[in-house]
């Protein structure tokens, strides 16, 4: 088998995931015959989430579109999100990503963003 990156080259267009089904190292892949353009379409990052409802104290709303709500993704190693802020200065948690990246692009009004570089270097600015 060919391999690129440590992936198999499989000669398949897509991997849509069986979703339900038990995992490791991403989801098995629907039969060719059964995927649909439903498998690569999600809508939901389209509307804005309300910031303001059960008791968010956060004040912002992660919505995103991962292989389980958009599984023509399964094994891309890609997903997107959208983050909802209220206006009175909504948080999103320090997290991490492991061996992945982050896209931001601000829609409306400002949003100071930032990172620490693996030797504790924090780099930041407003968008």
């Amino acid at each position: 088998m060919q391999y690129l990156n440590d992936r198999p080259l499989t000669g398949r267009n897509a991997c849509v995931c069986v979703c339900a089904a038990l995992r490791v190292n991403g989801y098995p892949c629907k039969r060719a015959e059964n995927v649909t353009a439903d498998d690569f379409f999600y809508g939901g990052l389209a509307s804005a989430a309300d910031v303001y409802g059960g008791g968010n104290p956060m004040g912002s709303v992660l919505t995103a579109a991962d292989v389980e709500r958009l599984p023509g993704l399964n094994t891309l190693g890609i997903s997107m999100s959208r983050i909802d802020y209220a206006p009175w200065g909504g948080t999103n948690p320090p997290h991490s990503h492991p061996c992945a990246t982050e896209i931001l692009f601000v829609a409306d009004g400002t949003l100071q963003v930032g990172f620490v570089t693996t030797s504790g270097r924090h780099i930041t600015r407003g968008v």
